[in-house]
């Protein structure tokens, strides 16, 4: 699956990993701890950790329960999206015309996929 970022950017992280990682950098900074140490005090790897906060994979209800402990959090906190509006991403159509003129071709065969690719020097 493939998202579209806070600043425009397209990922494929799930935007609601991102927000579960972020708020454990959070936490985590507020404490003053390392991954290692927080990792430590949760009886979880520090590969773990660093995936949570890299938002590289989700986690379990019984590791979110342990950190929200740790943290004196409720669970829920880890949930919460960063406060502001979400930025506007201005979307720009290009045109054949416009991608033969940038020395791309419109490959009328992956058309419906959006595909492009480079012409084929000659």
């Amino acid at each position: 699956m493939i998202y579209l970022s806070s600043t425009g950017k397209v990922t494929n992280k799930n935007p609601l990993l991102v927000a579960v990682g972020l708020n454990v950098k959070r936490l985590r900074a507020k404490r003053g701890i390392t991954q290692r140490e927080l990792a430590k005090h949760i009886k979880r790897s520090e590969p773990l950790i660093s995936k949570i906060e890299n938002a590289a994979c989700g986690l379990g209800e019984d590791t979110i329960w342990a950190m929200a402990q740790y943290f004196k959090v409720k669970p829920e906190e880890f949930f919460k999206v960063a406060k502001g509006r979400p930025k506007k991403v201005k979307a720009k159509v290009i045109t054949p015309k416009q991608l033969a003129k940038a020395g791309m071709v419109y490959d009328t065969k992956d058309a419906r996929n959006g595909a492009k690719r480079k012409r084929d020097p000659e």
